[in-house]
């Protein structure tokens, strides 16, 4: 993005999820993008059915704090969340599920479709991988406008996310798994 249109953003998420299920309990981010920078926490209160998302202007600390609060039915994913618990489910040409994917306070439930089996250079070499297509973009959705996105996940024991790819209004994005370790 640097360079292409001088901008920059880094985003960081630290999540806290179930061992199991891999349903989100808490994140934080810090996102900067450009001058403007908001760190946000969420909590998911499964006892209370809801999500709670709070954000703040480390460069405004007297600003009050945004809250936004939704209902929650079930298990809810962050995004981060979301792409573990992906990488879980039994995944074949055909699947389909839906997941609670919250973002900022709202909930979506995301459609989620695996549409093709296909070979993709890696980092690793060529490999089978199965080709994820969650439904992010489109009215009521994660993102209001129309776009695509897809995830290739390994179709081996190690289910490795090795590339995604989104197509939006503001521009393409194609991203590739650069460096792996396996630190037995």
């Amino acid at each position: 993005m640097l360079k292409l249109f001088r901008y920059s953003f880094i985003q960081q998420i630290d999540t806290l999820a179930d061992s199991r299920d891999l349903h989100a309990y808490s994140d934080s981010k810090h996102d900067v993008q450009k001058e403007r920078v908001r760190d946000s926490i969420g909590t998911f209160d499964y006892g209370r059915k809801m999500v709670t998302w709070i954000e703040t202007d480390p460069n405004e600390p007297t600003k009050p704090a945004r809250t936004i609060a939704s209902d929650i039915d079930g298990p809810t994913h962050n995004i981060v969340t979301g792409i573990y618990f992906l990488r879980t489910l039994p995944l074949a040409v055909g699947y389909s599920t839906v997941l609670n994917i919250s973002d900022s306070g709202l909930v979506f439930k995301i459609p989620v479709r695996v549409t093709a089996r296909e070979k993709q250079k890696t980092i690793t070499g060529d490999i089978w991988c199965f080709r994820v297509e969650p439904e992010l973009f489109g009215p009521g959705r994660f993102f209001e406008q129309e776009g695509k996105m897809e995830i290739w996940i390994s179709d081996d024991a190690r289910r490795i996310p090795v590339r995604a790819r989104v197509n939006a209004e503001v521009g393409k994005a194609d991203i590739k798994l650069k460096d792996a370790t396996n630190p037995k």
